[in-house]
C-alpha cells in the first residue's frame, strides 16, 4: 500500500499545488486511509475470533476423542472378556452335550431292541 504522504504529494502535484486543494486532498485521503484502517483492524478481529471458536472446537473435539478412546479401551476389555466366558461355556457343555447325545443314540437302540423282542 502507497504512503500516504506520497499519495498526497501526487495529488497535490496534480492539483497545482494550491493549499485549498491540497488541504481538500489531504481531509479525503485522510478519511479514507482510516476508514480502510478500520476495516482492516475490524478484518483482523474477525479473524481473531474465528480462530479462537475453531480452537476451542479442535480442544472439544480433543476431549471427546479421549473420552471415546477410554471408553473404547473399557468395552474392548469387556468383550474379551465375555467372549472368554462364551468360549469356556461352549467347550465345557460342548462336552456334556455330545454325551447327552451319544447317551440318546444308545438308549434308542436299546428302546428299538426292546420293543423287537
Amino acid at each position: 500500500m502507497a504512503e500516504p504522504t506520497d499519495i498526497i504529494s501526487a495529488a497535490g502535484a496534480v492539483l497545482g499545488g494550491g493549499a485549498l486543494a491540497w488541504k481538500v486532498v489531504e481531509w479525503f485521503l485522510a478519511a479514507r486511509l482510516k476508514k480502510a484502517d478500520q476495516l482492516e483492524e475490524d478484518a483482523e478481529t474477525e479473524k481473531d475470533t474465528k480462530l479462537d471458536a475453531i480452537y476451542a472446537l479442535v480442544q472439544r473435539l480433543d476431549r471427546e476423542f479421549g473420552t471415546l478412546s477410554a471408553n473404547f479401551s473399557h468395552y474392548t476389555g469387556t468383550v474379551n472378556e465375555v467372549k472368554g466366558r462364551i468360549d469356556g461355556m461352549s467347550e465345557n457343555y460342548g462336552k456334556r452335550l455330545s454325551q447327552v447325545e451319544r447317551d440318546m443314540v444308545e438308549l434308542r437302540t436299546l428302546l428299538t431292541a426292546r420293543r423287537r423282542k
